[in-house]
């Protein structure tokens, strides 16, 4: 499909870094399965769609939701793939979330925008008449600022005959109305050029960025009444990511050309997207998924293989992408995260595949324990602890240099499932504690140290 620079290829070498410190759950999708799209709200919300992993082009309807962080539940948004394919998900909270999705055969019916305000148990389709309803029509993105304002945007389509414009709606009534952006106000579509699926970023309510195959990157600082574009250099084969840490500074990458053997590029701005600059160095430190973590100035986390393709890696950066940090790299042992979504400097949430193996995926959801400065193991320097011996026939030792009352040990097998938790009721130092899984399963499992917002987490393994 046009719309999917994420080639079958592509996806197939999009590979994170070590598991060490992405902690499974199963995304309840089949064998093989990955994510191609994912919105979260927090360390409990999120919500994703999945895919054949072994068929990459193959139409999905299925989606999978948690709204506790630990369990997901999947279900359907259509009946069946004979129609309709998914551009992306916004989700506004537990029970609500829009896809916008396209009519595959590419006969000109009308796109559509679905919502759920059930869980997902019933999906509506609320793009009114007079929407995606032209020949070229191809909605790309839909996002939800909040429960009553959200943006639609598609490729250009001479709907109302006024000329071939970038198809862009906007809702204060959460869908029920929408009010389609003049042609006036979005500067013309190169020839050939398309909007690309699930490529934009967003930062506050006002600011709002957009890719195209053409290289080019559309900016709004109104939400979405008005735009302004740069074409980018050396970016002949289109936009594939975005991320800004704030209304200035972003990064933007994409593909050198459309040839098979196209180099990945990096580019960076700090005028919100007026002019960007060339990236060059520390390239193979960074991962070709990238997302802003909310909160934190100038800061960025990426996973997947990094752009060299040289190696796997999870990197942090703390000076708005000039120097990057990795967290774990290397090439083997490694699984395949797709799709990143940082909640905050503590926790982020990567999509896998439902392989239970490595190297593809264990589970198909992976959530990350932050601080990402640190290591990934945030625990506080007054609770630092060993565990011993490890592999174990069962019976570990845990020795905690300063023991916090309130601290919780938690374990989960590999597919999230919580298994074991137990609290430390009392203050202590060299603190020994016996934990005692003979009765489980043979298997890894993840051990989890919990003070509050502070989390150590450690791989353990039962022969």
């Amino acid at each position: 499909m046009k719309k999917l620079l994420l080639t079958a290829s592509l996806l197939g070498s999009f590979v994170a870094a070590d598991a060490q410190y992405w902690n499974p759950y199963f995304a309840n999708l089949d064998t093989t399965w990955g994510i191609r799209y994912m919105d979260a709200i927090d360390t409990s919300v999120v919500w994703a769609i999945g895919y054949d992993g072994t068929v990459p082009a193959r139409t999905s309807n299925k989606f999978t939701r948690s709204v506790d962080g630990v369990n997901f539940v999947s279900g359907t948004f259509y009946a069946d793939t004979n129609d309709f394919s998914p551009s992306n998900i916004s989700v506004v909270d537990a029970n609500t979330a829009y896809i916008a999705s396209y009519f595959k055969a590419g006969t000109g019916t009308p796109g559509q925008i679905l919502k759920t305000t059930d869980g997902g148990l019933n999906w509506t389709n609320v793009a009114t008449a007079n929407m995606y309803n032209g020949p070229a029509n191809f909605p790309n993105i839909v996002h939800f600022w909040d429960a009553n304002n959200g943006w639609t945007q598609g490729d250009p389509n001479n709907t109302f005959g006024s000329g071939n414009e970038f198809e862009i709606w906007r809702t204060a009534d959460a869908g029920t109305t929408w009010n389609r952006v003049p042609g006036a106000n979005i500067p013309a579509p190169l020839s050939g050029e398309y909007g690309t699926v699930d490529v934009y970023e967003t930062y506050g309510h006002k600011w709002l960025w957009y890719g195209t195959n053409k290289g080019r990157v559309f900016r709004s600082a109104d939400t979405g009444s008005t735009y302004l574009a740069t074409q980018l250099t050396g970016m002949a084969g289109g936009v594939v990511g975005l991320a800004f840490c704030d209304s200035l500074n972003g990064l933007v990458w994409g593909l050198s050309s459309t040839a098979t053997n196209a180099t990945w590029v990096l580019r960076k701005t700090t005028d919100g997207g007026a002019t960007f600059t060339n990236v060059t160095l520390g390239l193979a430190d960074i991962g070709r998924a990238i997302a802003a973590v909310p909160g934190e100035e100038g800061m960025y986390l990426s996973t997947s293989i990094n752009f060299t393709g040289s190696q796997y890696v999870t990197s942090y950066s703390n000076d708005f992408g000039a120097t990057w940090n990795i967290i774990e790299g290397g090439v083997t042992d490694a699984e395949r995260i797709i799709e990143l979504e940082v909640v905050d400097s503590l926790y982020a949430w990567g999509g896998a595949f439902s392989d239970n193996t490595l190297p593809y995926g264990i589970g198909g959801i992976r959530k990350n324990w932050g601080p990402f400065t640190t290591g990934l193991k945030p625990v506080a320097q007054a609770n630092e602890y060993n565990v011993y011996p490890n592999p174990s026939t069962g019976v570990f030792t845990i020795k905690l240099d300063k023991v916090i009352a309130g601290s919780v040990i938690k374990v989960t097998d590999v597919m999230g499932k919580e298994v074991y938790s137990s609290s430390i009721k009392n203050n202590g130092i060299n603190q020994e504690i016996t934990l005692d899984l003979s009765s489980f399963a043979k298997g890894i499992y993840v051990m989890n140290v919990v003070n509050g917002k502070n989390v150590d987490v450690r791989k353990i393994i039962v022969e």
